[in-house]
């Protein structure tokens, strides 16, 4: 997961990729990196590798075996490290009104547990962060999670919550 939390203009999904990028760099890891996103026509499954390797955080925790275990629903631990490995920083600043009764701990997905889109186009597709817009339905997930929260639980079609921050996962490709 990303350290940095970003508003939802993100330059779309190649822009959120290479924020995935910029982290990945920054923390010392190599290889290829990729937001866990997707916009209003691109599901995240069809945009990812889908590994057989295991899933893993900076550090080594393992969170999923394969792409089927990150994608069933049910992770073997939270997403909760940054690039740098280190626990991850509550977003502060913001209402995050993206995940409302879990203070400071969403993450800008757009995306099913499946890895699949949800329904309509969150944010512009991620080029509008204008404090006046509607999102849609805008949908993201808690980091603490371990169960389809983790991608797939708050959802707001709040004024103004494409203006808020949230912070990116990010998978080796």
């Amino acid at each position: 997961m990303t350290s940095e939390a970003f508003d939802a203009n993100l330059g779309g999904l190649n822009g959120a990729d290479g924020k995935c990028a910029a982290a990945a760099t920054a923390g010392g890891l190599t290889g290829v990196f990729k937001a866990w996103l997707s916009d209003g026509t691109t599901d995240a499954a069809s945009r990812l590798a889908h590994s057989s390797d295991p899933y893993q955080l900076p550090t080594g925790t393992l969170v999923a075996a394969n792409w089927a275990a990150l994608t069933s629903g049910t992770l073997a631990h939270a997403i909760d490290e940054t690039e740098f490995g280190a626990a991850t920083p509550p977003v502060t600043g913001t209402v995050n009104s993206l995940c409302g009764g879990v203070t400071n701990q969403g993450v800008w997905t757009f995306t099913q547990t499946d890895g699949s889109r949800q329904s309509g186009s969150p944010c512009g597709d991620w080029t509008d962060n204008a404090a006046a817009s509607s999102p849609g339905s805008l949908t993201g997930g808690i980091y603490s999670a371990t169960n389809p929260q983790w991608t797939d639980t708050c959802s707001t079609s709040a004024v103004g919550a494409c203006a808020d921050k949230a912070q990116l996962y990010c998978l080796e490709q």
